[in-house]
């Protein structure tokens, strides 16, 4: 078992460092990093899925590789976009954390688009808005940018806003947090809500729970 303090390149949601627990195992390693406010029923889906990694039945790999997102925080300056993007050549897609500062976040999108106008965005919530604020902004950035946006992903906590917000809005919505946050609930609702579902290994308990999430 070695634990680790790693340094974060940026600030994100205040944190500076992620604390990383590895462990081996006849698989080789698993991780155990939840998030410092997670309460332990949460944190045990992690360590779930470090030791499936580590100790489980070895999962059969369907690919050698995947494309991945650029992923961009909270930053202002278009330095710090370039910056941060240049950490991913080769990527078509970029998800920008939104739901703080609105002429913050449109700045955000400017400075992305400017950098490379052919990326395609994903807007990441966080569940941040309600029902109002989401449908104001979502029809704003649609007006400002276009059809730019693959996905905004979960803009809203409530299935039921979710629900009203698909109905209304021309952009493509994704779950998360509706998920994650509620691994052993019925999910069929989702489908009324979303066209995207964003399901995570490590969150969900490992591979094999998070394929049994796929599949339903």
């Amino acid at each position: 078992l070695q634990v680790l303090s790693l340094p974060t390149r940026t600030n994100f949601r205040s944190v500076t460092k992620r604390e990383v627990a590895l462990f081996q195992g006849p698989n080789g390693w698993g991780e155990f990093s939840p998030f410092l406010e997670y309460e332990s029923a949460e944190a045990a889906y992690w360590l779930a899925s470090g030791i499936e990694a580590a100790f489980g039945e070895p999962i059969q790999l369907q690919r050698e590789q995947i494309e991945i997102n650029a992923t961009l925080p909270a930053v202002d300056s278009k330095l710090d976009v370039a910056e941060i993007l240049s950490w991913y050549p080769g990527a078509k897609v970029v998800k920008i954390k939104v739901g703080g500062d609105l002429e913050l976040d449109i700045a955000r999108i400017k400075n992305t688009l400017a950098i490379n106008p052919n990326l395609l965005i994903r807007l990441d919530v966080n569940g941040g808005w309600d029902l109002k604020s989401a449908l104001l902004n979502l029809h704003d950035f649609h007006m400002r940018f276009g059809p730019v946006f693959e996905y905004i992903e979960q803009p809203c906590n409530a299935i039921s806003e979710l629900k009203e917000l698909k109905k209304e809005v021309p952009m493509k919505i994704a779950v998360d947090e509706s998920i994650r946050k509620f691994i052993n609930d019925d999910h069929s609702e989702l489908g009324e809500c979303a066209d995207f579902a964003i399901i995570k290994w490590q969150p969900t308990g490992g591979i094999s729970h998070a394929l049994k999430l796929v599949n339903e």
